[in-house]
């Protein structure tokens, strides 16, 4: 902490790793925490900012692995490299408690602007194979009065792997918010916002991936925007996966120069589960939202139940929204929304899907390639003839001007 400005001319690196081996230990638990705080000036760092937290347990309890990166300026905050907040954990023994990883990064210029000369990335991993839970939480907060800018990449990623059939639940968070008050933001590179949850026991599998980016001026992607979030679950209880993508240009443009891709993936492979997978992206620009490729919004559930049961559901929403209030709306490539929802089983269960896309402009609306909407949904009945109906929809709409 300084009263005025913090300059590292270096790398900054902070670091814990925790190993417990062997039938009869415990715990194992790693914590890695970088707090810099300028009260009244600016934050530069020339070279890497990296956060790392590992932590291995071969025994009787749990692993847990924390990261966290806090960076706040009155002013500026300058990283010259890159920003990496990692954290892993791994507990491999037989009749051991749980995994738990937490990677987290705070970033506040509280009157002026974040650059970030290289990527940011923050990731966590979970992985158990004894009898109790996974969770993986990745959280990216990029906060500043003015622009942002990131010369590289953004990636934020959770995975969450139970493995074994005792084990119960595992469940990823992936999350980004950026949020520029009074200006721009700007990824010169791609943004992946990617959560992975597998679970092979008792209970269910949940994945979450959002990213929600808000500018006042504009938002400009030169690279790709990924957003995905899968779930598998071999147990009773099912799968969920929820992926979000927010974009929000107050008073401006949205301009993405490659493709848009948000995909929710969920399957339940046993018993009297569920799957649900949804989809959504909200696009708004005041003035222009500009697309250099595809714009697809995928949702895809499975429940692949043994016959008999009688209580196991398949639902799928995928939704796109795109708004230019006064201006146009341009894309490059294909726009596809497609929910696929199928559940296989024979007893009283059912399968739902749902896909809407809405794209308006004040001006012109052009996609220089195919737009269409898909919904499917395969009953146990029409899977077993091989049909699959897929009737096509799609919706774009140009409100009439006022004269």
């Amino acid at each position: 902490m300084a009263n005025t400005d913090i300059t590292v001319n270096g790398n900054v690196g902070v670091s814990a790793s925790a190993n417990g081996v062997g039938s009869d230990v415990t715990s194992a638990l790693a914590c890695a925490n970088l707090q810099i705080d300028a009260l009244r000036g600016n934050v530069v760092v020339n070279h890497d900012v990296v956060v790392r937290a590992s932590a291995f347990s071969s025994g009787t309890s749990e692993a847990r692995a924390n990261a966290q990166a806090n960076i706040l300026a009155n002013t500026d905050i300058n990283v010259g490299g890159n920003v990496e907040v990692l954290a892993n954990a791994k507990q491999l023994g037989s009749t051991d408690s749980y995994a738990s990883a937490n990677a987290n990064l705070q970033m506040n210029a509280i009157t002026g602007h974040v650059n970030v000369g290289g990527d940011i990335m923050v990731e966590a991993f979970a992985q158990q194979a004894g009898t109790s839970h996974a969770s993986a939480n990745a959280q990216a907060n990029v906060h500043a009065a003015t622009d942002i800018n990131i010369n590289g990449n953004v990636e934020v990623t959770a995975s969450a792997n139970n493995l074994g059939s005792d084990v119960t639940s595992a469940f990823a968070c992936a999350n980004l918010q950026m949020d520029a008050v009074t200006g721009n933001v700007t990824v010169n590179h791609d943004i992946n916002v990617h959560a992975f949850a597998h679970s092979s026991g008792s209970s269910h599998a949940g994945a979450n991936a959002v990213a929600n980016i808000f500018a006042d001026r504009n938002i400009t992607i030169n690279g790709n925007l990924d957003v995905t979030a899968s779930a598998d679950g071999i147990g009773n209880e099912g799968a969920s996966a929820n992926a979000n993508l927010q974009l929000n240009a107050l008073t401006g443009n949205v301009t993405v120069n490659h493709d848009i891709d948000v995909a929710a993936f969920a399957q339940s492979a046993s018993g009297t589960s569920y799957a649900r997978a949804n989809a959504q992206a909200n696009i708004f620009a005041h003035n222009d939202i500009t697309i250099g490729g595809d714009v697809d919004v995928t949702a895809n559930a499975k429940t692949l139940q043994e016959s008999g049961f009688t209580s196991a559901s398949a639902i799928a929403n995928a939704n796109l929204q795109l708004n230019a209030l006064t201006g146009h709306v341009n894309v490059g490539g294909d726009i596809m929304v497609a929910a696929f929802a199928l559940e296989s089983g024979t007893g009283q269960s059912h399968a739902s899907a749902n896909a809407q896309a809405n794209v308006l402009a004040n001006t012109d609306i052009t996609s220089t390639a195919t737009s269409r909407s898909q919904r499917r949904r395969t009953t146990p009945r029409a899977a077993a003839r091989g049909r699959l109906p897929a009737p096509t929809c799609s919706c774009m709409r140009s409100p009439a001007k006022s004269a």
